[in-house]
């Protein structure tokens, strides 16, 4: 009778270390999140925020950053609980005002580098927003339409990456079946570079991949000050909240 009693008392003991490993959508996740996803902010990684509380000191809510670590937010940005069974919160924008510049900004020092470049985040639209083509989920533009890097929605349910350099006009790279939909977690990854190498651009979403090499970039000629989680600069303000923020200063392979 001990030996089954002991036995089943191990069973048990396993059954909830399993458990304990595999509660809420850290388990096998797209984005990890949790205590590992930004250990520290080194190398090429210049900035992350997971976003796990309401405090827009980033190394106070799961961020690190080789720069500015407090975000400020603009128009009616702001930190809220994160949507669909995630855990902590998200940046939220658009959801009062569609038309104006919601975003939650950060200086570019020590951060960003319109040269070359990747960012990560993990972006939600919801149904009662719909999905806006133009929304800006990610902005670096320190001259209008002449000097920016911006990841917005596209189509009816496609991502775009797009590089500006002193005023040289548009290079960008779109998604053709990324399929995005409402009230759905996705993860977009956009990189670019300057100089000979290409691919140039490239964006990745839902399983689809899409690289330009049409034409090399061309630098900023006007110095970055901030870049926007959200809509910074001219731009359309849909509903979307965004979360699990990754920012290197070079091209990631």
């Amino acid at each position: 009778m001990k030996k089954i009693l002991g036995l089943v008392f191990a069973i048990l003991l396993v059954a909830g270390i399993v458990y304990a490993k595999c509660t809420g959508y850290y388990c096998g996740a797209a984005s990890s999140g949790g205590s590992s996803f930004c250990t520290t902010c080194s190398g090429n990684l210049t900035f992350c925020w997971e976003i796990t509380a309401n405090d827009l000191t980033i190394t106070n809510s799961g961020g690190c950053s080789a720069g500015d670590t407090t975000g400020t937010a603009a128009s009616q940005a702001t930190l809220s609980a994160a949507p669909s069974g995630r855990t902590g919160y998200a940046v939220e924008v658009g959801a009062t005002d569609a038309g104006g510049y919601d975003n939650i900004a950060f200086d570019t020092a020590s951060i960003f580098n319109d040269e070359s470049g990747t960012i990560q985040l993990d972006f939600y639209i919801p149904s009662d927003g719909g999905f806006v083509a133009g929304t800006r989920l990610f902005g670096c533009e320190p001259q209008a339409s002449q000097d920016r890097v911006e990841v917005v929605l596209a189509g009816t349910d496609e991502i775009r990456l797009l590089h500006e350099g002193a005023n040289g006009g548009d290079d960008y790279v779109t998604t053709t079946s990324a399929n995005i939909a409402t009230d759905t977690w996705y993860t977009v990854i956009a990189k670019w570079r300057t100089g000979e190498t290409t691919p140039y651009l490239s964006i990745s979403c839902n399983g689809d991949t899409q690289t330009y090499t049409s034409s090399q970039l061309t630098a900023f000629d006007t110095a970055e000050s901030i870049l926007g989680f959200g809509n910074l600069g001219s731009g359309i303000n849909g509903y979307a909240f965004i979360k699990n923020i990754k920012l290197w200063n070079a091209w990631q392979d």
